[in-house]
């Protein structure tokens, strides 16, 4: 398999080349790759990787292709002048040699070429385009050809070459042969379904660069006008090409809208990288024009311009992370023009956009207030389809604050409010798909609540319905099931969505601190193997890139299961110090969903430390327990409440125990999901006299 010139490669190329490298480690397969040495290639390092630095051609080499591409022997003399000009690079040596030979200098003999003269000066070109100028220029009859094929692009088709050209059949056909003989063109396929190559992107460089400014400006007009006309099927898959040749032709206005559709495109195919350059053109242009105008822009224009800015936001959500500088600073200024419109619809984009990255980064008095202020406007008048954002959002926030019954309130609404066909489009705006994000959070939400079999009802619908939605959504509720593993201690259920996560992050190649949690996920469900250090290493290496990358959401909870483990292990004091920093930290961002369970988890490691030592036990059980209680954590109280009524029966507190457990499991909903309650039971029906 064979990339070459990968210099020059397309966002969306280099992803699939950045996937095809890495599962190339386990195929029977040799990849050849080519580029520029200035070109820092990713892969360098990998151990099934080899770097093989290509020297320029030593003189004898260059003796010997020269020979092969002139088909006989060369004068010395000229051979001298094509080592000395070419300096060993293999497609100079081509083009010079058959410069010379298509001048008219030499002279064909049985003993190979001899020269009809003097050699006069400088009659070999000093330049790789100063020899491919001369050839075309010899080629003057259709020179106009290889110069529209040139502005087209480094491929194009034999159609839409003719619509731009205007020749008839037999003369542009004839053109066509003429440059593919002259081994300029290459050509697979016959017209009028032929394509065409140029053999190296210098090939099309020189050629372009022959035309005049204003000769370019007209052919990408035609170009641009063609595509949209006569091949709409093709514009329409490829809106880059036409948003290109418009930029091109100076046609600032239609390119900004060309750019849109393509960076939408592109957003729409989970392509997000290639959807952030297509939008950042697009704006850049925009910027162009308003600044050209030198007033303010119109409505029209603006609620464009901002519409971009919140597109090129969604896209650097999942090209660079929710958490990300960039795209903090794409929904500020999303933000900021938004204010300067009255339609409120992408404002509301530019607050979710913030939301997040508050979210993410864990900055709670921003989250709340933007929070906030996305449900009071968006709420406030009727009808308002983002109403549903709206209570995801807040969903979000109160589950991020330990408000499970509030979290569980605004997704239930997000659900009911949900109707695909008016609010299908949102997972492209607001990153995921709202319902199945809703379902997804909820399912966690409920299960804190208690709600056990509701709950996981819930996350099983949320994986179902993310199957027909972008992978972003799916990601995004793999991650929250995740989560829910982690909360139930369920590691075979995390193994497979681990796995399936590790999938989408490879195949879409999602930002950095998505592998992050593969790490620390696959770390923590295959934890019961026996290899514990390499399990252990696994969760903190998965952390730490989440704090490398600045995301903060969940770090305390999880910093929590890390520290367990780690007690597991055996390293109780090690676990301590994570815990304690845990709700250090938990304090300083109020991330306060697994606040109980943290006390709960620290008591248990007290006690593994020194079981003797039962008074800070108790005292982190009952901080666990008075949480629960005041996040109406039922699912949390009562593990917290099991594991205080089993200390204080170790010390023969039965009352203590009873008036502990009791009040946690009554009206506790009859589940066998939960394996806490059937102890509880037991326990209790053992402490009743």
């Amino acid at each position: 398999m064979l990339f070459e010139d990968v210099h020059w490669a397309d966002a969306t190329s280099l992803e699939v080349l950045d996937l095809m490298v890495e599962r190339v480690r386990a195929l029977p397969l040799l990849m050849l790759i080519t580029f520029r040495p200035e070109y820092e290639a990713p892969w360098t390092g990998l151990s099934h990787v080899t770097n093989i630095a290509l020297d320029r051609l030593a003189p004898v080499e260059v003796e010997t292709l020269a020979e092969h591409v002139a088909g006989r022997p060369l004068p010395p003399e000229v051979t001298a002048q094509i080592v000395a000009k070419t300096d060993g690079v293999p497609l100079f040596v081509e083009e010079l040699t058959k410069t010379v030979v298509e001048s008219g200098l030499l002279v064909a003999g049985p003993q190979g070429w001899r020269r009809d003269g003097p050699l006069p000066p400088f009659a070999i070109p000093a330049t790789l385009q100063d020899s491919l100028a001369a050839r075309l220029d010899r080629l003057a009859p259709v020179k106009e050809i290889a110069q529209i094929g040139a502005a087209i692009g480094r491929e194009f088709s034999y159609p839409l070459l003719r619509a731009v050209a205007g020749r008839d059949e037999p003369a542009l056909r004839a053109a066509l042969a003429q440059l593919e003989e002259a081994e300029l063109l290459f050509r697979t396929g016959v017209p009028p379904d032929a394509r065409y190559t140029f053999k190296h992107a210098l090939v099309q460089d020189t050629a372009y660069e022959t035309l005049l400014r204003s000769r370019r400006q007209i052919l990408h007009r035609q170009i641009a006008d063609s595509l949209r006309g006569e091949f709409a099927a093709a514009a329409a898959a490829e809106p880059e090409l036409v948003a290109h040749h418009l930029t091109q032709a100076g046609l600032d206005e239609s390119a900004i809208e060309w750019w849109g559709k393509a960076g939408d495109q592109a957003l729409r195919r989970s392509a997000f990288k290639e959807a952030a350059a297509h939008l950042g053109k697009a704006i850049e242009l925009a910027d162009k024009v308003a600044a050209s105008a030198g007033s303010a822009p119109s409505l029209a224009s603006g609620s464009n311009r901002l519409r971009l800015q919140t597109s090129l936001g969604n896209a650097l959500i999942h090209a660079r992370g929710y958490q990300a500088p960039e795209t903090s600073v794409a929904f500020a200024r999303a933000r900021e023009l938004a204010s300067q419109m009255e339609d409120p619809a992408e404002r509301f984009s530019a607050y979710y956009g913030i939301c997040v990255g508050h979210h993410t980064r864990g900055e709670p008095e921003p989250l709340r207030e933007m929070a906030d202020l996305f449900l009071r406007e968006a709420t406030a008048g009727p009808d308002c389809p983002e109403a549903l954002i709206a209570h995801r959002i807040s969903g979000s926030t109160c589950f991020y604050f330990g408000d499970f019954a509030g979290a569980h309130d605004h997704f239930r609404k997000t659900i009911e409010l949900y109707d695909r066909a008016r609010h299908g489009d949102f997972a492209n705006r607001f990153a995921q798909d709202p319902c199945v994000s809703a379902e997804a959070f909820g399912a966690v939400a409920l299960w804190a609540l208690g709600r056990v079999d509701e709950a996981l009802g819930m996350a099983d619908r949320a994986l179902a319905d993310a199957v027909s939605v972008a992978a972003p959504t799916m990601s995004h509720v793999l991650y929250v099931r995740l989560l829910l593993g982690v909360v139930r201690g369920d590691r075979e259920t995390a193994a497979a969505d681990s796995r399936a996560l590790a999938d989408i992050v490879s195949r879409y190649d999602l930002p950095a601190f998505w592998a992050g949690w593969v790490a620390f996920f696959q770390g923590w469900a295959k934890w019961p193997d026996g290899a514990e250090e390499s399990r252990l290493a696994e969760m903190r290496r998965g952390l730490a890139i989440e704090r490398e990358q600045g995301f903060g959401l969940h770090l305390p909870s999880l910093e929590a299961a890390l520290a367990e483990a780690e007690a597991s292990a055996g390293k109780t004091e090690a676990a301590l110090r994570r815990l304690d920093d845990a709700l250090t930290e938990l304090e300083r961002t109020e991330q306060r969903r697994y606040e109980a369970e943290m006390h709960r988890i620290r008591a248990e490691i007290l006690l593994k430390r020194d079981p003797a030592n039962t008074a800070a036990a108790e005292e982190a059980l009952q901080a666990a327990i008075a949480v629960a209680q005041s996040q109406k954590a039922r699912s949390f109280e009562l593990r917290a409440a099991l594991a205080l009524a089993k200390l204080y029966r170790g010390v023969t507190r039965d009352p203590d125990a009873h008036a502990a457990l009791a009040p946690a499991v009554e009206g506790f909903p009859p589940t066998e999901q939960f394996p806490e309650l059937a102890e509880a039971q037991t326990l209790l029906s053992a402490l009743n006299p």
